[in-house]
């Protein structure tokens, strides 16, 4: 995924997973992957309308909590370490 996918919109990014990123503190601005500035933009915007309500939604704790601590790591098979690289998380 490239900042061009995102920007052009032929990668739809979802709503709640930017909004579920700032509630777990990760700011896309602060990651050094190469879509992480459209994704910051992104995560800016949904700042600045304010339209989710805080409660509904999840932190990555919530979300692991509310399903049982589900790894998605263990269910791929793969390390956390890897699947955050394919999340963009690190290089």
């Amino acid at each position: 995924m490239t900042t061009e996918d995102i920007t052009s919109g032929e990668v739809k990014i979802c709503r709640g997973f930017l909004a579920s990123a700032l509630k777990s503190g990760i700011k896309y601005d602060e990651i050094p992957a190469e879509a992480s500035q459209a994704l910051a933009v992104l995560q800016q915007k949904i700042l600045e309308e304010n339209k989710e309500d805080k409660d509904t939604i999840l932190s990555r704790g919530e979300f692991e909590d509310h399903h049982g601590g589900l790894s998605v790591a263990k269910k791929l098979g793969t390390s956390q370490e890897e699947l955050d690289k394919r999340r963009g998380l690190r290089r």
